[in-house]
């Protein structure tokens, strides 16, 4: 039986932590059927158990603290195969340290290097967009003043638009010293639920919002494979009183989950990690 190891990255507060909930909930409660299943048990099962009852609860999955730090691996598999999903960082802190400071704890560039695919989360409604010089013209026309007298602020790392962030980090992650071969891509477009008005497909989506990152992978040559999925793994916002009663009625939790692929729809998030698992 082969085996495969998968690293799940992306900054703060772009979805991960609700993912893992949903994908722990699903595999644990067997609600629906998945194309991967659950295979050894983790050690310590204690935060997943807590996520996944928060999340079937409809308790707001909370952003993972930086001081509460979260190493996880999740074993799957196949009637072919296994693969052990790594989760170095459940904040997303040491993502963004790799962009802001170009340093990363010498264990996660160990679960870098031994990975066979990377999977990539972005949030839908949380993109930092670059201003062009024509926009920020304008903005500062109207609000009465001139171009040539506004104040300049000193530049950081986190205010750094998102694409920019992104391709820099998918740079480091298959380049040397960190990257050891190409690797197939999967990226999830989280809080799909919040596109449903654009009417557009996963792809679609990130090419009019991310076009740098889109021409990025499609001249790239850092990747095997590359494929992009919009997933709601909470199901609907929880601020709309109209769709947190449409969840609350929905008897069979999983069913709130959608999964993306193109035009097509399900509720398996094991799908993303399995296509990442072909050679």
């Amino acid at each position: 039986m082969s085996q495969n190891k998968i690293i799940l990255c992306g900054l703060p507060a772009s979805g991960k932590t609700t993912f893992i909930a949903a994908l722990w909930y699903i595999l644990s409660n067997k609600e629906i059927s998945t194309t991967l299943s659950l295979g050894s048990l983790p050690k310590s099962r204690n935060y997943l158990n807590e996520l996944s009852r928060k999340w079937s609860r409809l308790i707001q999955v909370a952003r993972t603290p930086t001081d509460e730090y979260q190493e996880i691996s999740i074993s799957l598999k196949s009637e072919t195969s296994t693969v052990t999903l790594s989760i170095p960082d459940m904040s997303g802190e040491t993502w963004r340290s790799l962009w802001s400071n170009r340093s990363c704890p010498e264990h996660v560039a160990e679960w870098t290097q031994n990975s066979s695919g990377i999977l990539l989360f972005l949030h839908s409604d949380k993109i930092t967009p670059p201003v062009d010089i024509v926009s920020s013209n304008a903005m500062v026309r109207a609000m009465g003043g001139e171009p040539e007298d506004r104040e300049f602020v000193p530049w950081s790392p986190d205010s750094s638009p998102t694409q920019v962030i992104l391709v820099d980090l998918l740079q480091s992650l298959t380049l040397p010293p960190l990257g050891k071969g190409k690797k197939r891509l999967g990226i999830i477009i989280s809080a799909w639920d919040k596109t449903k008005d654009t009417g557009s497909t996963p792809g679609e989506y990130l090419r009019r919002n991310l076009p740098l990152l889109h021409q990025f992978l499609q001249s790239s040559d850092c990747f095997t494979e590359i494929k992009i999925y919009g997933v709601s793994a909470q199901g609907g916002d929880f601020e709309s009183e109209k769709e947190l009663q449409h969840l609350k009625d929905e008897d069979i939790p999983s069913k709130r989950i959608l999964v993306v692929d193109g035009t097509d729809s399900n509720h398996d998030l094991t799908l993303p990690i399995q296509w990442l698992m072909k050679k």
